[in-house]
């Protein structure tokens, strides 16, 4: 069936068409800053890109482009566009701080501490922000007294700015005073909202006294202003996971895992949810997935070694988890798991060894020692199978089946004093 299009419809297209055409660069920029005061930065994008399409040696347009970038999230492009637009003119002291805060997201290092050394010209707010993301940058590579060094000069040029107070918040983080760094994060929220690096800080400080929807919240509300800013959604879906807010964590992974298919740590997150849900079979898939990805992540390796077990594939469970069993040296259910297959196995030896040096087994343990010891006394493994018994003994003196069971057991190699624990 033909299809026909109105005649109003097409003279309202061509009108629109004809509008759209007649507009120079500086009324594309106009529109586009006019976007950017209600927030809409996608719209804002569209008309700078028509801007830069008229003049692309326009340093304004290139300008207000990455910044517009800047705004979404998207540092790749906001860094293209703030370079190029000091190579057609723009004075490099009206962007340094934006330079050093998009270097930072990029984690280009490197770049970002000579930014410091160009910074002469600015003003103290602008200068203040530069240090502040030098701090930030040497923090997270660890460099912590040169980044504290960064951080307590900018907060010693103006102590009242909004950059000198999310310096103080990041000096608190890496002294470990996360409950301080909160106390003037929130102070400055209070007083600007919209100061999104603070939210940022205020995620790793909620995540770091372990307040994790509260982390999460703060993630998420970053990412409201800043929603292509995708390397802060782990962030979140960490925070969810650990806060056990598992589906929104799960719609969250989903995303991810469409926008970055190979992420080793999108796949080990949808690894945790569904172990979570028990689904082994997925979570073993989803980890192994991970695992040829990315790096050597122990997560990955647990859930890969624990869903075996739970599946019952021994020899796999055995395999993965007594590679790693010395990195998780205080995992209870790993050492547990790793005994159990070495006596289905046929290592006894080695199983009894594993139950005997287990420490914090409760009472919800004795069914399993109570049967292994009686696994190994039927194979004839008896000093192996008394060593089990004590182990359960030992966490349950008073139990009249453990002590009837190490009765029969003392009487069925002639030790008389087996009638006593009948």
């Amino acid at each position: 069936m033909k299809k026909y299009i109105k005649p109003s419809a097409i003279i309202l297209t061509l009108i629109l068409s004809a509008c759209s055409d007649t507009k120079t660069a500086q009324q594309f920029i106009s529109s586009g800053n006019s976007f950017v005061q209600v927030r809409d930065f996608s719209s804002a994008v569209i008309e700078f890109k028509n801007a830069v399409r008229l003049e692309p040696k326009n340093a304004n347009a290139r300008f207000e482009l990455g910044n517009a970038y800047l705004e979404q999230g998207n540092f790749i492009n906001a860094e293209k566009e703030f370079s190029r637009a000091v190579e057609l003119g723009l004075d490099f002291s009206n962007i340094v701080a934006l330079m050093a805060r998009v270097k930072t997201h990029l984690d280009k290092a490197d770049e970002v501490y000579p930014l410091v050394e160009r910074s002469d010209d600015l003003t103290d707010d602008d200068y203040v922000e530069v240090l502040t993301y030098a701090g930030i940058t040497a923090l997270k590579q660890n460099q912590t007294a040169q980044g504290q060094d960064y951080l307590t000069q900018a907060i010693a040029i103006n102590q009242g700015a909004a950059y000198s107070q999310i310096a103080q918040a990041y000096v608190h983080y890496a002294d470990r005073e996360f409950a301080q760094g909160l106390v003037v994060i929130s102070n400055l929220l209070i007083k600007q909202a919209d100061a999104t690096e603070a939210l940022l800080i205020q995620g790793h400080l909620y995540y770091a006294l372990q307040e994790f929807e509260h982390a999460s919240g703060a993630f998420a509300l970053y990412l409201n202003y800043h929603p292509q800013d995708y390397k802060i959604r782990f962030f979140e879906v960490n925070s969810l996971i650990k806060a056990e807010k598992f589906e929104q964590a799960n719609v969250l992974t989903d995303t991810l895992l469409k926008a970055y298919k190979d992420s080793s740590i999108a796949l080990q997150f949808k690894a945790q949810l569904e172990y979570q849900k028990k689904n082994y079979s997925a979570a073993r898939d989803y980890a192994e997935q991970a695992l040829q990805h990315g790096q050597d992540f122990l997560g990955a390796k647990i859930i890969a070694g624990v869903s075996s077990y739970f599946l019952g594939d021994v020899e796999q469970a055995y395999t993965k988890l007594n590679a790693i069993v010395d990195r998780v040296p205080n995992n209870l259910l790993i050492k547990k798991i790793l005994a159990v297959t070495k006596f289905e196995l046929g290592y006894y030896t080695d199983a009894v060894e594993s139950f005997s040096s287990l420490e914090g087994l409760t009472t919800a343990d004795l069914q399993l020692l109570k049967y292994s010891s009686a696994s190994l006394m039927d194979i004839g493994y008896v000093d192996n199978a008394l060593a089990l018994i004590n182990k359960a003994e030992g966490i349950a003196p008073n139990n009249a089946q453990i002590a009837a069971q190490k009765g029969f057991m003392l009487l069925s190699q002639n030790d008389a004093s087996g009638i006593d624990l009948i």
